[in-house]
């Protein structure tokens, strides 16, 4: 069954598999700063018990 999660630290690894696959140039640290920035903006989807994807997003400043 798919779902979807808050992404944690815990995923990181997997997170630098799926950038690395798009040749994107993201570190751990990166990550870090992003999980920092936005922790209940980043999400991992699951299909069943498997790490399928992620999303994550970053505020820019106070909605008005």
């Amino acid at each position: 069954m798919a779902s979807v999660r808050e992404m944690t630290r815990e995923d990181i690894p997997f997170a630098l598999e799926l950038t690395a696959r798009e040749g994107w140039d993201y570190s751990e640290g990166d990550f870090e700063r992003i999980l920092g920035y936005a922790p209940g903006g980043c999400f991992i989807g699951e299909d069943g018990d498997r790490s399928a994807g992620m999303v994550t997003t970053t505020p820019y400043g106070e909605a008005e």
